[in-house]
């Protein structure tokens, strides 16, 4: 099934998440397919919804999803909204190189 917060997150609809956020609901839980409400809303390329779940602060943006593995940022590139979303969301740190032994 899904929660009110995964339908919220998957129809971009920002004041409803926003009351779900505020009541405390469970952002770590996943839907039916496996995907967390921040999943959803990256898939669909609701930006305002995600980056309230990600104000939040308790799951960050490369959170993989519990059955599939995939951060939110595979999923908004999977659905063709990785432009779309603000800088913000997008600028996480990269990993450093690692340099071979010699």
């Amino acid at each position: 099934g899904a929660t009110g917060l995964h339908l919220a997150a998957k129809g971009g609809q920002e004041e409803a998440a926003l009351a779900l956020l505020q009541a405390k609901a469970d952002l770590r839980l996943p839907n039916h397919t496996g995907l967390g409400a921040v999943h959803l809303a990256a898939q669909e390329g609701k930006a305002g919804v995600l980056r309230l779940i990600l104000d939040t602060n308790l799951v960050p943006v490369d959170f993989p999803s519990p059955k599939k593995q995939r951060s939110a940022l595979v999923w908004a590139a999977a659905g063709g909204h990785l432009p779309h979303l603000p800088r913000a969301v997008l600028a996480l740190p990269r990993p450093r190189a690692r340099r071979p032994a010699s």
